[in-house]
């Protein structure tokens, strides 16, 4: 795979799609930066993080089969940085810690209740037809100071083993698995079976906002549907429990009230 590298840029999502634009033929082509100036998290929210210590990258992985559903793209990327990221810090580390490492719908890197990472997959279309997906990923690797208080990193959640962690190692092994799962033949059904296994809170009552009505919502996570909707079965006055799914946007996780 060909790899970029830029000591900045405004975002690497934007960088790799405006080249290509100016190319022809699509091939596999890594972006990765030290620093992203205006890092973009999923419906336009700013990812912010600091320069050389953090892993900034997008990947583009074109279509070499048709992918039905078209949310089998995020599946596929989700698990693939999920079992990157496993094996990473089982290799490089941490031995003999126990840790819980999560996906939380739908695109976030959840270690030990709290994030670490993100993921932004933007889909490439000409003349109606799917050509590949830029795939950002953004992972929190030896940042220590943070805004907001569910934000983690890798060294700061295993300090005592880690003085200092290779982002490019890391890098390699994300390449390495997107490859592996991009172009691997799987059946919808074990797919969903792998991303549904790695669920935050999946089984767990949660607390979610509805945005629209800003109100709070008691309910265990079940599942995503082939769509992307997350199911939940919620619990009702009485109750009872009443299972509805959510798309993207209409609901928010409570971190305080986890």
């Amino acid at each position: 795979m060909h790899i970029i590298r830029l000591s900045t840029v405004d975002s690497t999502n934007t960088y790799l799609k405006s080249l290509l634009k100016q190319i022809q033929s699509f091939s596999e082509i890594c972006v990765v930066s030290e620093k992203q100036t205006k890092g973009r998290g999923q419906f336009g929210n700013q990812w912010k993080g600091n320069a050389k210590e953090n892993l900034y990258c997008s990947v583009f992985l074109p279509v070499s089969v048709s992918i039905e559903p078209i949310f089998k793209v995020n599946l596929l990327v989700s698990i693939a940085v999920y079992q990157a990221l496993k094996n990473f810090i089982d290799t490089f580390i941490n031995k003999q810690e126990k840790y819980k490492l999560h996906i939380k719908w739908p695109n976030d890197v959840i270690l030990n209740d709290k994030k670490i990472g993100g993921i932004l997959i933007e889909n490439i279309w000409r003349s109606g037809k799917l050509q590949g997906s830029i795939v950002g990923i953004g992972i929190n690797v030896n940042q220590s100071v943070f805004e907001y208080s569910n934000a983690s990193s890798l060294s700061m959640l295993f300090s005592s083993n880690t003085p200092d962690i290779s982002i490019d190692n890391l890098l390699f092994l994300l390449l390495e698995q997107l490859k592996y799962y991009w172009y691997k033949s799987q059946d919808n059904e074990s797919i969903y079976i792998l991303y549904q296994d790695m669920l935050y809170r999946k089984d767990i009552l949660s607390t979610f906002i509805h945005l629209q009505s800003n109100t709070l919502i008691k309910a265990y996570i079940r599942g995503v549907t082939s769509e992307g909707h997350l199911i939940l079965q919620q619990v009702i006055n009485n109750g009872l429990l009443i299972t509805k799914t959510y798309e993207l946007k209409q609901l928010k996780f409570c971190y305080d009230d986890l």
